[in-house]
């Protein structure tokens, strides 16, 4: 005879775990797998109509380590820094045009954890890092080239460029920025025209003109 006791038995355990609805009356369930992060985007990648350009310290190290750079580390972006990135990107086969665009940044990482030596110490950039980069779908044909000796241009008489980022967004390129002034660091915002770069004045860069402008550039919004 069928025990009903049995079915009261079992119903009274799945309430004490969370309820009849939890309970199984075959196979067990396989728990639904945890959502895996998407991987944050690369500083220099780019895509549709926005090409991002960084450089700060950090590549000056990179770029001693695989024996172009043999400069000190000092964070002082200049054409001394522009002709390392020359240099490594005529040894690696690239575009030299001194940007540290995303495929240059890969390159010279890779390199670094490859532990290659690219540059030998008495190579030198048969072109300097100051010429107008050769036009690329991503480049506007009015753009300023993107490098510490262009940038440095905008920067006050005595300032001593730290780091800087462009961006091409549409047929416009944007630049943004930090420098030392004596003690004191400030930033900078600038737009190319007609192949150089103008200084653009940071209460209209962060208002009326914002619109559009890649958040990697309205980040020096708020700084200094």
């Amino acid at each position: 005879m069928f025990d009903q006791r049995l079915v009261l038995t079992g119903a009274a355990a799945c309430l004490a775990i969370g309820g009849l609805a939890g309970c199984s009356s075959g196979s067990t369930e396989t728990p639904p797998p945890s959502p895996v992060e998407s991987p944050s985007a690369s500083p220099s990648a780019s895509g549709g109509e926005e090409s991002i350009v960084m450089l700060d310290k950090q590549i000056q190290t990179d770029l001693n380590a695989v024996g172009c750079h043999s400069g000190t580390v000092d964070g002082i972006m200049g054409p001394e820094t522009d002709q390392a990135i020359v240099r490594f990107q005529q040894a690696e086969g690239l575009t030299a045009d001194g940007e540290a665009n995303g495929q240059t940044i890969a390159a010279l990482k890779k390199a670094t954890s490859e532990g290659r030596t690219v540059c030998s110490s008495t190579s030198s950039p048969t072109s300097t890092a100051t010429a107008t980069p050769t036009a690329s779908p991503t480049v506007s044909p009015v753009g300023a080239p993107c490098t510490g000796a262009a940038l440095s241009e905008v920067v006050p008489s005595g300032g001593q460029l730290q780091s800087f980022i462009c961006a091409n967004v549409g047929a416009e390129r944007w630049a943004a920025g930090q420098y030392m002034s004596g003690p004191s660091v400030e930033n900078f915002f600038a737009k190319a025209q007609n192949g150089t770069w103008k200084a653009i004045n940071k209460e209209e860069v962060c208002g009326a003109a914002s619109a559009g402008l890649p958040q990697k550039i309205l980040d020096y919004c708020g700084l200094t």
